[in-house]
């Protein structure tokens, strides 16, 4: 299975180099952006998206999903195959060295670190969500928090990414689990670094190879904040920052010469940046804002028709939402955009300075109405994930990209770590403000910035963005303050003050020592606050699964005796487990109390229908304590598990021995080994 993954990663990867490469060349990037496989893999995950879209709208079955991309590489592959001229030379580059180094030591890290580790992650959503579409009637029609059946919600239900490895995993009759955690993170491991190289010979062309490497190192420690990216690196959110950072380069690029190539590559990047994570929804639709009050407010030569055509798979999205809702009000809404665009499109074209005038009014009519209607939410006391008053001691304390905790006690060093803590990302930031260059496009970065602090991002719009656009996840839209072009801007503005040649070594050395203090603090926080496993020599784990032998084989003895019970291997058990990482093994199950209930639960939205569920998973989880403080919670236990139709319970096995006494009064137990215990409770005689 493991060759299978292996061999299908190698062919995506060749076949990213190949597309990337055409498409670099048919934009002229190739020399500002020599490694291609980043671009080339953007591009297969845009036209993926926009291949799967009526599968995801009208939730077709995964055989039609995977005819489609089966369809995709065979027509990408001709492609490729025809256009072998442009591509088929490999030239040595000294970079090369690095290049695999830091990703074998990437891979090596992740193969060898617990990345299912924290239950509260949203790889429980996704890993689940992958294996419901594998061999589906219907694609998104089952929840991957709970595996209830029910159309998903809009959020999730046009996420291709997801699709396309439920695809592989189908059309390689490998564990969907299995290409999940491997084929993704190997491609994100090799790309990540070859990012960085690209934005280091995008922004320091002439720089010597060493002080290249050193950039790349110091951009590194910038990019991975914590270690989320090298252990969760399966997870489609790691990618959206760098496919947006794509798409600006290119927007760059279109800028400065469009042809149709730099055209539908800005849309095919932008249904990729969607397909990742709701998130790339989000703050793609902010990109397409700050981008438009670029070219009416900002630039001398303004291209009007980029920001319109970057927001074509925005409207797309819209289309989807509304189709879950009136396939009618969708094919009109389908209609109306096929007539506007092309009507925005001459129009722009035939009265540019009117039509300018107009999207200014515009922009700044829907700050003013954004500002007004926060405003009003914080007076009449409405309810949103971020208020005014919550966001206002962040902003006063400075937006800081590190973390200001730190693993050193010691004072002498402390405080002025905490001062760098606090002023790194303000430094980064105001590098990139005071870049002064007359090229056009470092005032674009200036504007992405400067407006993302008036329009997204303080206290004052809080509430509006966080209520009707982002949600929960307002955090995230740093991003476009905190991205790879601030990062590496930020650093070549305070080495352009360098004069000589001397000083300008001295300071990259000394800003990349810095980074990687701040880095090494981050990781070593985000280890103690996560309880970071590192699973080599550990018997315990199945290496390839990430999760113990214990829990995969007490899964296989339920499935077993589920098949043997029941006689319907489609049955849909109901589960209640201690462990919740039990939901990414072996469709179909329904597991009562899971991610959501439990995120739903602490965060008080509203507790009372869970409670009880609340109740019970305490009760398996923490069974020793419970029994020390009262052990006459165990006596309403039966009427609760049953009240939830509850067939099969999973426990630890050195919990409280009462109660295995409780739970043996009305239920069998199924299996044991070193680490849980499976009941069955039986239903035949009610």
């Amino acid at each position: 299975m493991i060759n299978s993954i292996i061999a299908m990663t190698v062919f995506i990867l060749v076949l990213s180099y190949a597309i990337g490469k055409i498409v670099s060349m048919k934009l002229n990037l190739s020399e500002k952006l020599p490694y291609a496989i980043p671009l080339g893999f953007f591009i297969i995950l845009g036209l993926h998206q926009i291949i799967t879209l009526p599968v995801m709208i009208w939730h077709l079955s995964s055989q039609v999903l995977v005819i489609l991309t089966v369809i995709l590489g065979i027509v990408l592959s001709g492609y490729a195959l025809f256009k072998i001229k442009l591509w088929y030379r490999l030239t040595w580059q000294l970079d090369y060295i690095l290049i695999v180094i830091m990703a074998g030591v990437l891979i090596y890290f992740y193969a060898n670190v617990d990345s299912l580790n924290y239950s509260g992650e949203d790889f429980n959503f996704y890993i689940p969500f992958v294996g419901s579409n594998v061999n589906a009637m219907q694609v998104n029609m089952i929840n991957p928090w709970s595996g209830e059946t029910g159309v998903l919600n809009w959020i999730y239900n046009f996420q291709g990414y997801y699709l396309f490895l439920s695809a592989l995993s189908q059309l390689l009759n490998v564990d969907y689990m299995l290409v999940t955690l491997w084929l993704p993170s190997i491609i994100f491991l090799i790309i990540m670094p070859l990012c960085l190289f690209n934005a280091v010979h995008y922004y320091f062309k002439d720089t010597h190879w060493f002080m290249k490497w050193v950039l790349v190192g110091g951009l590194f420690c910038l990019v991975n904040d914590t270690l989320s990216g090298m252990i969760y690196s399966y997870y489609g959110n790691q990618f959206r920052p760098f496919i947006m950072i794509y798409l600006i380069w290119i927007y760059v690029a279109s800028r400065e010469k469009e042809t149709p190539w730099s055209i539908l590559s800005l849309i095919i990047l932008m249904f990729s940046h969607y397909s990742v994570q709701s998130t790339g929804l989000f703050v793609g639709g902010m990109l397409v804002l700050l981008l438009l009050g670029f070219e009416v407010f900002i630039a001398k030569q303004p291209n009007l028709k980029l920001p319109v055509t970057l927001s074509i798979p925005l409207a797309f999205y819209v289309i989807g939402i509304i189709s879950t809702m009136s396939m009618l009000f969708a094919l009109i809404a389908t209609i109306i955009l096929v007539v506007l665009y092309p009507l925005i499109y001459w129009l722009v074209q035939k009265f540019s300075n009117i039509m300018k005038k107009i999207m200014r009014f515009a922009l700044i009519l829907l700050l003013a109405s954004i500002l007004l209607i926060s405003i009003v939410m914080t007076l009449k006391g409405i309810a949103s994930p971020v208020s005014m008053a919550s966001f206002i001691p962040d902003y006063i304390n400075g937006i800081t990209y590190f973390t200001e905790k730190s693993f050193i006690s010691y004072q002498a060093i402390l405080l002025p770590l905490k001062v760098i803590y606090t002023l790194v990302g303000w430094a980064l930031l105001i590098g990139v403000l005071c870049y002064r260059c007359e090229v056009e496009e470092y005032r674009l970065y200036k504007v992405i910035l400067v407006g993302t602090l008036i329009f997204f991002y303080n206290p004052f719009v809080a509430p509006f963005i966080s209520k009707y656009l982002t949600g929960i996840v307002y955090g995230r839209t740093t991003i476009l303050l905190f991205s790879l072009v601030t990062f590496a801007v930020g650093v070549k503005f305070y080495v352009s003050l360098m004069k000589s040649i001397k000083a300008k070594t001295i300071l990259t050395l000394g800003l990349t020592a810095v980074f990687g203090i701040l880095f090494i603090n981050n990781s070593v926080i985000h280890a103690q606050d996560f309880s970071l496993k590192f699973l080599i020599n550990d018997t315990t784990y199945d290496p390839y699964y990430k999760l113990p032998y214990d829990l995969i084989e007490a899964e296989k003895a339920l499935v077993e005796y589920k098949l043997e019970y029941f006689k319907e291997p489609d049955y849909r058990t109901t589960v209640m487990s201690c462990d919740l990482r039990t939901r990414f093994l072996y469709e179909p199950q329904i597991l009562v109390f899971n991610v959501a209930t439990l995120r739903d639960f602490y965060m008080n939205y509203d507790t009372n229908p869970y409670e009880y569920r609340m109740f019970i998973y305490s009760l398996l989880t923490n069974s020793k304590s419970w029994a020390e403080e009262e052990p006459s919670v165990y006596n309403d236990l039966e009427r609760r598990m049953r009240a939830y139709t509850i067939e099969f319970v999973i426990v630890p096995a050195d919990g409280d021995p009462l109660l295995y006494e409780t739970l043996g009064s009305f239920a069998n137990r199924i299996y044991i080994n070193n680490s849980y215990v499976v009941y069955h409770i039986s239903y035949l005689n009610q």
